[in-house]
């Protein structure tokens, strides 16, 4: 076991998380941001070619009006919610 001292700013930023429920406990949100620096960084293996015929294709979308009314914010905690079933 490891115990961890957090500057203020940090420690608040988890005790928030925790109050508007995004996780269940301090020790969930830790482990979920640790986790998160072992995961390979998407863009970095990404073919700039894939990039860009997916950037191209969501510009399209929307100059035919195809948006959805969900900020990335949103997409993001629902897909957090997902993975937390």
């Amino acid at each position: 076991m490891i115990t961890l001292t957090l500057p203020p700013e940090l420690e608040d930023i988890v005790r928030r998380k925790v109050a508007d429920g995004s996780y269940r406990s301090v020790e969930e949100a830790v482990a979920d941001a640790i986790l998160a620096l072992d995961e390979p960084d998407p863009l970095e293996a990404a073919d700039p070619g894939l990039l860009r015929a997916e950037i191209d294709k969501g510009l399209a979308q929307l100059d035919r009006g195809e948006v959805s009314p969900l900020s990335v914010l949103d997409i993001l905690a629902r897909e957090k919610a997902k993975r937390q079933r």
